[in-house]
């Protein structure tokens, strides 16, 4: 992940978008402010909660399309899918 949790370290390798880490990002920065705001901390230690949330969720991400995209290479192109690639794609599009 580039930079203290800057917008390109947030590119889903499944999907080309980053909407869908976008907005888990920002579930993750309020969920840190709002107990920034409770504990009355807004040390930087406190936030670098943030970061450490964010990279544990690019790593699963890129983890997961990894996996995906290496199951993709296993079939040559016109072949039918067999029912285990349709699983095992279901399986990991559903980890988050």
């Amino acid at each position: 992940m580039k930079g203290p949790c800057d917008a390109t370290g947030f590119v889903n390798p499944w999907t080309g978008s980053g909407i869908d880490q976008g907005v888990m990002a920002s579930e993750k920065a309020a969920v840190v402010c709002r107990a920034a705001c409770d504990s009355h901390d807004f040390s930087s230690e406190k936030m670098s909660i943030y970061k450490t949330l964010c990279a544990a969720q690019v790593r699963r991400t890129n983890w997961r399309g990894s996996w995906i995209k290496a199951l993709d290479c296993m079939i040559p192109r016109g072949a039918i899918f067999p029912f285990w690639f349709k699983f095992l794609v279901k399986r990991f599009s559903t980890i988050a």
